[in-house]
């Protein structure tokens, strides 16, 4: 993941895990810079495989 694939919404993300979620869904954790930049904060996002590729979907709550 990078803040281009991201589309700006975060910067800078890494050391992201791939969990599951409610409802047997994958989920994906991530870090990325505060939006005020003074921090790393916690994201959260929707996964899912479209040709056997992991695309991150939805919007990235923090």
């Amino acid at each position: 993941m990078t803040t281009e694939s991201l589309a700006g919404a975060v910067r800078g993300p890494g050391g992201q895990d791939v969990v599951t979620g409610p409802g047997g869904r994958d989920r994906i954790l991530f870090h990325g810079w505060s939006p005020d930049g003074r921090g790393r904060v916690m994201y959260l996002a929707d996964l899912v495989f479209e040709d056997g590729r992991p695309v991150v979907r939805g919007d990235r709550a923090r």
